[in-house]
């Protein structure tokens, strides 16, 4: 140091070069540079911190999407860590732990810290997480809606466990050159809807003040689409109610399902009878098709064998006298040459029938595939009426008669007053037997089941006629393409240029030929596939507007199966806004 400003810069100069000056500029640059700064050390911490807890959520959210996708229950009776009863949630990340030395770790710094140590593992980080991705789910869905513009919808509703009603949104959009049904959880601009589906609840479906007359009042291009298998199942219900003997047969089908079921003794006599044909007497339901179908393809399977199992009991001198004679009862039910007719012939159609129904129930099924199947079943059933002998041949083996109840019973004289013009009792015409039968029930049931699916059939005619273009452009020529072309355009004049869509048409129809494509879906995946949106923007458009239109509700229908698994009984108390976002994770779980 010095006491003096004289000669200072020269020892400013021997300052510079002394030791100590340059250990402190060496110093200073040391710590100017980054590994040494204080700053850098913090936000390594940082740093560090945050890659540990997005280690910790990256597991907690795996486990969650987990559970969620498979609409299994999160909580148990507690949150302690090593509990049994700490439910599925903590369950896993418990098991995890065992492989994973990370998750372990933080269990054992982190687990059973109580409120205020934050964790991520807690039950409210769980439900802000769940909501989050729920979120994040609904969004992509508005993001594909929106790049399609154009959708149909269906809405339902049923109670849940605690008797609240749960309303269903499903909403049907083209999406990379395939239809997609999606589960909605909010409001969409109704603008673009072209088309609605409903079951044929009057108060859906009713043309005056049902919801699809009150939404095309708000949007007449909503066009209404009854459900397709709903229509189908009530072509079924209204056959099997059309005759007595039909709804006799149904009703011996269940007694024989409840026979069986009430006794574990019963039912293993069954099954030994049965041997391995994989085949039981199954129930009935009054909504499900599917599981008549199934009940009446196992009665018809295994005949003979159930009707084994039925003399087996009653000749069991260990069985009460009730038991016996319910056997006997439905071991001579199974003796007539009816029912055993009748299951053949049932048989046939309800597998043709559900076989259809499941097909109508997929969500690429478009309006063209849905008609044209409906369409084959009508000729498929009107075929059946030239196949009463084979029916009969069948029934005989498999009753061990040829003679029906018809004969064995005494005929009713009808008594006639002295002013009847009537035909007196000896000119009627009365069918006793074989003709008997086959004018009053199997023709019968096929004339019912005819006249209800040309029914359901018509009531589709409107909007098929509108789409011809696309559902038949195989089969017209340019003429009748321009012409088809000009009346869709005129339907939808706020999206389709009508010259522009009929010239497109034509150009489309003939590119579309040389690469095999004849059915809508195949249009609409070529469109996407070869990207030929902007050459054939009109065509586009139509495309998209037909294969958004919603043929059923069967995924409303779905999303209630999923509700009832979420909301269960002993998961009753959830809120309608963590069921909204279990549901939506749950449906939507490819997204």
């Amino acid at each position: 140091g010095f006491s003096s400003w004289e000669n200072v810069n020269e020892r400013i100069k021997l300052h510079e070069q002394s030791k100590s000056h340059v250990n402190s500029i060496l110093g200073a640059r040391n710590f100017r540079s980054e590994n040494a700064c204080i700053d850098h050390c913090i936000e390594q911490q940082l740093e560090n911190s945050k890659q540990y807890w997005v280690n910790v959520l990256r597991r907690v959210v795996a486990v969650i999407k987990l559970l969620a996708q498979r609409a299994m229950p999160f909580r148990g009776d507690d949150e302690v860590l090593g509990s049994v009863h700490n439910g599925n949630f903590l369950g896993i990340l418990e098991l995890i732990a065992q492989f994973d030395p990370f998750l372990l770790n933080h269990l054992q710094q982190y687990g059973n810290a109580g409120r205020g140590v934050p964790s991520y593992i807690s039950s409210t980080i769980v439900e802000e997480i769940i909501q989050l991705m729920a979120d994040k789910v609904h969004a992509t869905i508005v993001a594909e809606l929106r790049r399609a513009k154009y959708f149909s919808v269906s809405v339902d509703s049923t109670p849940d466990l605690t008797h609240a009603d749960q309303l269903t949104i499903i909403v049907r959009y083209l999406l990379r050159g395939e239809p997609v049904e999606r589960f909605m959880t909010e409001t969409i601009d109704f603008s673009d809807c072209r088309g609605q589906s409903y079951d044929n609840a009057s108060n859906m479906s009713g043309k005056y003040t049902g919801m699809q007359a009150r939404l095309r009042d708000v949007n007449p291009f909503a066009f209404y689409i009854p459900c397709t298998t709903h229509s189908l199942n009530l072509v079924g219900v209204s056959a099997a109610d059309c005759c007595v003997v039909a709804v006799s047969f149904f009703g011996f089908v269940q007694q024989l399902y409840t026979f069986f079921s009430a006794s574990t003794h019963r039912w293993s006599v069954l099954k030994e009878s049965l041997g391995k044909k994989g085949l039981t007497v199954k129930s009935l339901s009054e909504t499900r098709w599917s599981a008549r179908a199934d009940a009446v393809k196992a009665l018809c399977a295994g005949y003979n064998c159930i009707k084994t199992a039925l003399l087996d009991i009653k000749s069991d001198d260990g069985q009460n006298g009730t038991t016996r004679h319910d056997a006997d009862c439905l071991a001579a039910s199974m003796g007539t040459l009816e029912n055993a007719f009748m299951s053949d012939f049932w048989n046939v159609i309800l597998t043709r029938y559900n076989d259809t129904s499941i097909q109508l129930q997929s969500t690429t099924c478009d309006l063209k595939l849905a008609i044209d199947l409906l369409e084959s079943l009508h000729t498929f059933t009107n075929d059946l009426r030239t196949r009463f002998d084979e029916f009969e041949a069948r029934a005989v083996d498999a009753s061990g008669t040829a003679e029906y109840l018809s004969v064995a019973l005494r005929s009713r004289k009808r008594s006639k007053r002295y002013d009847d013009s009537t035909l007196s009792p000896e000119d009627e015409v009365r069918l006793t037997g074989r003709d008997k039968f086959r004018v009053e029930t199997f023709l019968v049931v096929i004339d019912q089941l005819q006249s209800s699916l040309r029914k359901r059939i018509d009531a589709y005619s409107h909007v098929r006629d509108v789409f011809a273009v696309l559902s038949c452009f195989s089969e017209l020529d340019n003429d009748e393409i321009r012409q088809r072309s000009l009346k869709l355009a005129e339907t939808y004049p706020s999206d389709l240029r009508a010259d522009d869509l009929a010239n497109e048409m034509v150009h489309f129809v003939d590119f579309a030929k040389t690469r095999g494509c004849h059915t809508p879906s195949s249009l609409a995946m070529l469109m996407y596939m070869e990207d030929l949106h902007s050459t054939f923007p009109n065509v586009s458009i139509a495309l998209r507007i037909y294969m958004s239109l919603m043929v059923s509700n069967c995924s409303g229908e779905r999303s209630f199966s999923k509700m009832a698994l979420i909301k269960s009984k002993l998961r009753s108390t959830m809120t309608d806004s963590r069921l909204t976002a279990l549901e939506l994770l749950s449906i939507e779980n490819d997204v």
